[in-house]
């Protein structure tokens, strides 16, 4: 009895010390590979939840990246994978997720207002005790929308100070991301990748087509299309982030 006690002091002690280095209010699952936090930032109304890669090395540059997530089908929970997702690549990234209501609602209610905005972005950065040193965008589906608001922020880098080094569409250009697609072309060093499905069930390929013709000259800008498979458009749209594309993201960016 006084073993298993002393066992259940040491489990409660290590996540402390897990708690005071990394960002956790909530611990969801910590295995060999990752650790998976849940927090409540500033006055966002949902959870964020963040993903530390077990190897991750605070004495190097930390980027952080924040993926927004378009909204899902019943039944399929792709905030879970982040960890899995995150460990495949080999860049010093930890990954945040803010949870949205319904098709990118709360997304979009929130981060209409700048200051609340970057407000949360600023707050993100700094709930981890070591520094972050780059910051990285990604988003899925309708998440487009929030993501081309947050570029449309007046003096986004001075306001954040700390430099913004890509974005990451996945299935993502439904409409106009003038505001994105001009950051990249005003900043070389900026990773502007756009992963999308091709063919009849391409759903959002359309503009993606339309940018690569225009921008494929330059360096910063790269398309990743992905032709049809068997499955049904619907299931392609939600399964393509995980289908190699955030591990092919992140890698660009180190």
């Amino acid at each position: 009895m006084k073993k298993l006690l002393n066992i259940l002091i040491l489990i409660s002690f290590t996540n402390q010390l897990l708690a005071a280095e990394f960002s956790c209010q909530k611990i969801v699952e910590k295995n060999d590979s990752f650790l998976h936090c849940v927090n409540k930032i500033d006055n966002y109304p949902r959870p964020v939840h963040f993903f530390y890669p077990n190897n991750l090395k605070t004495d190097e540059s930390v980027n952080l990246n924040l993926h927004f997530q378009g909204y899902n089908i019943e039944g399929y929970d792709p905030i879970k994978n982040f960890g899995n997702l995150l460990v495949q690549s080999s860049s010093n990234t930890i990954v945040v997720v803010p949870e949205s209501l319904g098709k990118d609602e709360t997304y979009n209610s929130f981060f209409a207002n700048r200051l609340d905005g970057t407000n949360f972005i600023t707050d993100v950065i700094k709930k981890n005790s070591f520094g972050i040193d780059t910051l990285s965008f990604s988003g899925h589906s309708g998440a487009f929308q929030v993501l081309r608001t947050i570029f449309s922020y007046k003096n986004l880098v001075t306001n954040l100070k700390i430099p913004i080094i890509g974005v990451g569409l996945f299935d993502a250009t439904y409409s106009n991301i003038d505001s994105i697609t001009d950051y990249a072309v005003n900043h070389d060093n900026f990773i502007f990748f756009d992963s999308y499905i091709i063919g009849e069930k391409g759903s959002a390929s359309k503009i993606s087509i339309q940018l690569k013709d225009e921008f494929q000259d330059r360096k910063n800008f790269i398309f990743h299309p992905v032709n049809s498979t068997d499955e049904s458009g619907l299931e392609q749209h939600f399964k393509l982030i995980q289908r190699d594309g955030l591990r092919m993201f992140l890698d660009m960016l180190k």
